[in-house]
């Protein structure tokens, strides 16, 4: 069921750019980490690992859906801890994606034109 690895990535592509729109900064942030630690297990080899990628996307989904909720609340620690665990998975499967920044981009758009 590797495939919905991508399901979830885009489920938390979409969260994050609702987090942002809303000013929900620390949301955006789980949403993106997750985003990225799906992608990333979409391409695992080994089982343990699969299962470690999966453990942790449930505890970002679950966690994010809370924090939805609770936004009224602090939550400070809780988004501490899932933030360092979800990093440590990603930091296993070689890190994020390069990022691209806005001054890459207008460089990129100007050589097409």
């Amino acid at each position: 069921n590797k495939h919905l690895f991508s399901v979830f990535s885009e489920s938390m592509f979409t969260i994050r750019g609702t987090a942002v729109q809303l000013g929900f900064p620390h949301i955006a942030d789980i949403a993106a980490l997750g985003e990225e630690l799906a992608i990333k297990g979409k391409g695992a080899t080994q089982r343990a690992h699969i299962r470690r990628c999966v453990a942790a996307l449930w505890d970002a989904q679950t966690t994010v859906k809370y924090l939805i909720v609770h936004h009224d609340e602090e939550t400070g620690e809780e988004q501490r801890i899932l933030m360092n665990r979800l990093q440590a998975m990603l930091t296993t499967f070689g890190g994020a994606r390069p990022k691209v920044d806005q001054d890459e981009i207008e460089a990129l758009l100007k050589g097409r034109g």
